[in-house]
């Protein structure tokens, strides 16, 4: 049975082991075995330095048993997806293994960036825009950081968001039901 690992910050949620369930189910139901961050318990260590270090090698350990990967985008304490996801994404993209990701955030990266500049934005002498502290702000319409939606576009994967431009809550698995279905669609058609 394939295998997709499932990366994001849901980890960090109250409800964390119910929204882990329905994803894997969903997983599950299409015929695919679901892995993720909490599978596999961790082991304890004498520090928290070293339980951080043996966490990420267990989830580094799970990556490498898995055959594709969804990645939840949706930014997270911040303008874009989690760090540790970014590194996943990274991970599995060095693997050179399928990557899908979705994000219940509508607005675009840049439409973000803009945001965080509470909408100030200039023009400058070379056309690139930049915010108030003159830093250049991405503006690829992409959305999230161009090696994010690169990676996924170079391992011919998608990137699914809010079809109709309103954003979802974090626990709302409508988009990630898409994003499975277009990877079934992509995996199982070959």
């Amino acid at each position: 049975m394939r295998s997709i690992y499932l990366a994001g910050p849901d980890v960090f949620y109250p409800d964390f082991e119910q929204l882990v369930a329905r994803k894997a189910e969903l997983v599950r139901q299409r015929g695919f075995l679901p892995i993720y961050a909490g599978v596999m318990d961790y082991p304890v260590a004498p520090s928290k330095w070293q339980t951080g270090v043996a966490i990420s090698a267990v989830n580094e350990l799970l990556m490498r048993g898995a055959d594709m990967l969804i990645a939840n985008l949706t930014p997270f304490r911040g303008l874009a997806a989690d760090t540790g996801t970014a590194f996943e994404i990274g991970f599995m993209s060095a693997r050179d293994k399928p990557i899908y990701a979705y994000s219940n955030a509508s607005a675009k990266h840049t439409e973000r960036i803009v945001q965080f500049y509470n909408g100030e934005r200039r023009i400058d002498s070379s056309g690139l825009p930049r915010g108030s502290d003159n830093t250049l702000i991405e503006d690829f319409e992409m959305t999230d950081n161009l090696m994010i939606d690169g990676t996924v576009a170079l391992r011919n994967g998608r990137i699914c968001v809010p079809p109709d431009g309103r954003d979802l809550p974090f626990d709302d698995l409508r988009v990630f039901e898409a994003c499975l279905n277009a990877l079934v669609l992509a995996e199982c058609g070959k």
